[in-house]
């Protein structure tokens, strides 16, 4: 069973390492391992999402001005309509906030990230100091500095948009820091503190819903760590329930009672692929399993684990009963842990607990997984595992001598050396767009989404070169990895669309129909797909193929300035001068007239015999009559 810890309530905490003044040393080396692995991340670039937070966000783009109107919108709302899900307010209202110092210029939300990471891992400290005031403070160090190094968290601090697992993190820790507050005097809740820490509990919800999983912490702590009845737990978890529902009823009103969102596909979750409960369970522990493993091997790492980087897969595979072994194990070990060992039994609960919500145990979420997930579960995770490696190895908690000193550090230096060293390569790859996805091509490559993402970035780059030779091979290698994208997911329209784009730009005529046709296979809504197939089919005078494709475009949208043109210009190909007059006139209704429209009316009046509007017509421009489509995209 391993040595009890010691539960004398009087006895102090070791001499060693315990003065103030070292604990505050301890503060600052925090601070300053944060900035040897994540201080160049200041001269980074925004990635992946944070442009959609922020640089594209219209109530970021005001600032100050737009911070009440957060508090009764969804986050997105501008984005994908008032029905999406999510509900952030102060999270936007921080990169308001921001926005007012920063501009639009990265350095500022970069360093905003370190300085979070920074305070985050000092509310741990002295959260853990609270927390198990019979351990040693050296011990609670080396939870904190694995917590610190460890790689999973990259993402979290080089991202600028994660600044929402960051912000939900620390307001809950400080919560329950606060809340521990409550008992130091004669073991009577201070009801005043309690509410703060409530309150405080309240702002986490407002950065991040997810947090609505750490009120199952709160009474997990009051039972195990500080062994209340079960009649005081709840009493005592009831101002934290209370926050948990006005943040509800917040929300509710803000979202207008729209909790649920219905964008996403196969494409960002594999478990939409799953045809029965036996491939979705097998699926589901697949998925838990990557997680354990990225806890204990956190190499190499992804920004992206969707389809078809996980699988998915059935209980004819060994992975799902691997999984359920080890979670099935740390159930049984948080019931052993219980008495004896509260706090590794307090560290499974955690971890789980606040993993449960995002790791599609009980529903689906909009991505497979994510390591960014993994951020703060992560914590109990560490602190089960440190807990538990001391007591296999009899090592006192409290007292710390030089011998069991030099033992300790054995174990816990290589780890933190070799988390150090990935960490810090790892925050490299965080960059710039380009530099992530090249990275991560590489460590999933068998991600439909990274692969596009990389060929994406390729393309752009393309687009910026100025040498001939170097601006195709670019594009040729945009092409590969679109077709690696799309050979894993032949429905990704989008890669299809971009492939067929660079086709067309290559002068591959013939593979970039068969690009754009499968992209309106993928998307039949695919406008711009639409509309480019027929100038392609026009420009090989296949007239009645244009006209298919091009109307189907108009069904689909029919304001597009490019398909209405684009119609009457095939239209006056095929010598059809009604439709001409018709799309002509529907131009000319959407305030979309120029030369080529007029010149087309002109042209199709005539042929009509009505010179005289002909005539009109003919005046409004003096440039010959236009025959050519317009292509769309870019």
């Amino acid at each position: 069973m391993g040595k009890k810890i010691p539960q004398k309530k009087n006895k102090e905490r070791s001499s060693q390492g315990d003065k103030q003044y070292n604990t505050i040393y301890l503060k600052l080396f925090f601070a300053a391992l944060i900035l040897i692995l994540y201080g160049r991340s200041i001269g980074y670039d925004f990635t992946l999402d944070d442009d959609l937070y922020i640089k594209n966000n219209p109530v970021v783009q005001q600032g100050l001005a737009k911070i009440g109107y957060v508090f009764t919108h969804g986050t997105l709302e501008h984005f994908i309509g008032s029905n999406f899900q999510v509900y952030r307010p102060l999270f936007i209202t921080s990169f308001c906030i921001q926005k007012g110092f920063f501009g639009f210029e990265p350095g500022g939300y970069h360093f905003i990230s370190v300085l979070l990471y920074i305070l985050l891992s000092i509310t741990l400290f002295n959260l853990l100091y609270k927390l198990l005031k019979e351990v040693n403070v050296n011990y609670l160090a080396i939870i904190v500095f694995l917590f610190i190094v460890h790689p999973v968290h990259s993402e979290v601090v080089a991202n600028v948009k994660s600044q929402d697992e960051l912000l939900s993190s620390l307001f809950c820790l400080l919560a329950l820091s606060v809340a521990l507050n409550a008992f130091q005097k004669n073991e009577i809740t201070d009801i005043r503190t309690m509410t703060k820490a409530a309150a405080i509990f309240l702002l986490a919800l407002f950065c991040k819903e997810s947090s609505a999983a750490f009120i199952a912490i709160f009474p997990l702590t009051f039972l195990l760590i500080k062994r209340q009845s079960i009649k005081k737990t709840i009493l005592n978890s009831l101002p934290f329930i209370g926050s948990v529902v006005i943040f509800l009823i917040v929300r509710s009103f803000a979202l207008k009672k729209n909790f649920y969102a219905t964008e996403t596909t196969i494409m960002e979750n594999v478990l939409y692929g799953a045809k029965n409960f036996g491939e979705e369970t097998a699926t589901k522990l697949a998925i838990l399993l990557q997680y354990l493993k990225l806890m204990v091997m956190p190499y190499p790492l992804s920004w992206d684990y969707s389809y078809n980087q996980i699988p998915v897969t059935g209980w004819n595979s060994a992975i799902p009963f691997i999984s359920l072994f080890f979670y099935l194990a740390l159930a049984v070990l948080f019931f052993v842990c219980m008495k004896k060992q509260p706090a590794i039994s307090f560290g499974i609960a955690f971890f789980l607990i606040l993993l449960s919500p995002t790791a599609n145990i009980f529903f689906l979420n909009g991505t497979t997984m994510a390591e960014r997930f993994l951020f703060l579960p992560s914590v109990g995770f560490i602190l089960a595992l440190v807990l538990g490696i001391l007591i296999l190895t009899k090592t006192e908690m409290q007292n710390l001598s030089v011998e069991k000193r030099k033992r300790v550090f054995a174990i816990a230096a290589p780890v933190l050396i070799v988390f150090s060293v990935i960490t810090f390569g790892r925050c490299g790859e965080w960059k710039n767009n380009f530099s992530i996805f090249e990275a991560d091509v590489n460590s999933a490559p068998n991600s439909s989404r990274a692969n596009a993402a990389y060929a994406t970035e390729l393309m752009n780059k393309a687009q910026k070169e100025d040498n001939q030779a170097s601006q195709q091979e670019l594009m040729k290698r945009a092409i590969d990895y679109y077709s690696k994208c799309l050979a894993i997911f032949p429905g990704n329209h989008d890669a299809a669309y971009k492939r067929g784009m660079i086709y067309d730009q290559l002068g591959e005529k013939e593979n970039a129909i068969s690009s754009y046709r499968q992209a309106v296979t993928a998307r039949p809504t695919n406008v711009i797909a639409l509309n480019n197939l027929g100038v392609l089919y026009d420009n090989q005078l296949k007239y009645d193929s244009a006209l298919f494709f091009l109307s189907q475009s108009y069904k689909v949208d029919s304001t597009n300035r490019m398909t209405i043109i684009n119609l009457a210009v095939v239209n006056s190909q095929k010598g059809d001068n009604d439709k001409v007059i018709f799309f002509g006139l529907r131009a000319l209704e959407l305030n979309y007239g120029d030369e080529k429209t007029y010149n087309l009316l002109a042209n199709a009046y005539s042929n009509k015999g009505d010179m005289a509007t002909s005539q009109r017509y003919s005046q409004m421009t003096g440039a010959p009559a236009a025959s050519s489509l317009n292509p769309g995209g870019k």
